[in-house]
């Protein structure tokens, strides 16, 4: 008989609630360039070609969730930086291998 995995409930919850956040093209997009390194929004923007106040609101999303966090306080929101947080990034991955055994 194959093991079965469990994943705890407030794992999975928390989870959940990533993978919402994550559930959009532009946001999947914003974090493959986060992967290498922080970027500002106007960067971003530019080369995902979108506007700024769009890339900025998808930012707040992952940023409420915790998946992406402000590394400056730039006054100038086009040049606030932004880079991946590295713990919610490993919870995910985490729950998709268990998902996926």
């Amino acid at each position: 008989m194959k093991k079965q995995t469990i994943i705890k409930a407030t794992t999975y919850a928390s989870a959940k609630k990533l993978f919402r956040a994550i559930d959009n093209k532009v946001r999947l997009n914003i974090l493959r360039l986060l992967e290498d390194k922080a970027l500002s929004v106007k960067e971003i923007s530019e080369k995902l070609n979108i506007m700024g106040v769009v890339c900025s609101t998808h930012l707040a999303i992952l940023k409420r969730h915790g998946i992406v966090v402000c590394e400056n306080g730039a006054l100038d929101l086009r040049n606030r930086v932004y880079g991946l947080n590295k713990d919610k990034i490993v919870l995910v991955n985490s729950v998709c291998e268990k998902v996926l055994k």
